[in-house]
């Protein structure tokens, strides 16, 4: 053993016995996951939440998801999706409907995770379905009215919300820092604590109101990022109008999407038919 314990050979001191070494944990391959937090409230544009959802479980981070009664008759509406308001029940309803591979809520875990994650029991605070291995992806689903939820506290660590699609209503009560509820509570903490909040209004036309509470927001350290997709990378189907959005907002929040074509300019279509030039995205933008 190196006498001087230096950093190069420190790492590698008695990783077999407990207690043994100097206490150092073996170093990791797993990526790192984050914690972000998913509001969904009475908007249109149910679509976006769930890429947006998907973006994030793919990438193995955690997501803690917050959505409002309005939120619910939104998603039953626009995507024939029944929640009841009751977290422990709607979990695998909104593991099913963003179709994430997720560990199953029955499968064995190591302490401090024990406890029955079907039902919510366990140790307070940990919500239900979450996976405790790093890099992998977690999905709880929080209890609007839970304004006790770890996340209403500016001491639980996030890496940043969303809240998509963002109703009128919601962006004027987080605008003046009314918490109603959860979702706005943690909206609040986002821009007390000087977090990554991300608002995802889908309204047109928009009144002065409207636009003074945007102002409002963004002076507070928030983006506006409205549901408005471009058409420049030529859409072939409304999902990929789904993904621009949703692509935007995943990127605001630090998380690369998969499913994100990026620009690298123009180029002139050969156009066999004598039509006349078009533009199509490059190979490299696909």
């Amino acid at each position: 053993m190196c006498p001087v314990r230096c950093n190069r050979c420190v790492r590698y001191i008695h990783w077999e016995g407990e207690g043994q070494g100097v206490g150092r944990k073996r170093p990791s391959s797993r990526k790192a996951m984050s914690t972000y937090v998913i509001g969904i409230s009475g908007a249109s544009g149910a679509p976006y939440a769930k890429r947006v959802l998907q973006g994030l479980l793919g990438a193995g981070h955690e997501v803690k998801c917050v959505i409002t009664d309005a939120g619910r008759r939104v998603l039953e509406v626009e995507e024939g999706v029944g929640l009841t308001g009751v977290p422990e029940a709607d979990l695998p309803i909104l593991r099913a409907w963003a179709g994430a591979a997720l560990p199953s809520p029955s499968a064995r875990l190591p302490a401090p995770w024990q406890g029955d994650h079907s039902t919510g029991s366990g140790q307070r605070g940990q919500g239900v379905g979450r996976s405790p291995a790093l890099g992998h992806p977690s999905l709880d689903l929080l209890d609007e009215r839970d304004v006790a939820a770890p996340i209403a506290s500016g001491s639980y660590p996030v890496a940043g919300m969303a809240v998509v699609p963002c109703s009128t209503g919601t962006l004027a009560r987080i605008a003046h820092g009314v918490s109603s509820g959860l979702l706005e509570r943690a909206a609040d903490v986002c821009l007390k604590e000087r977090r990554k909040l991300i608002l995802v209004p889908r309204e047109t036309p928009l009144s002065l109101i409207h636009i003074r509470n945007m102002a409002a927001v963004t002076e507070a350290g928030a983006i506006v990022l409205p549901a408005m997709p471009g058409f420049y990378h030529h859409p072939k189907s409304v999902q990929e109008l789904v993904d621009f959005v949703a692509a935007r907002v995943l990127a605001h929040l630090g998380v690369e999407a998969s499913f994100l074509k990026k620009w690298t300019g123009p180029v002139p279509d050969p156009d066999p038919s004598g039509e006349g030039p078009d533009l199509i995205e490059t190979e490299r933008g696909r």
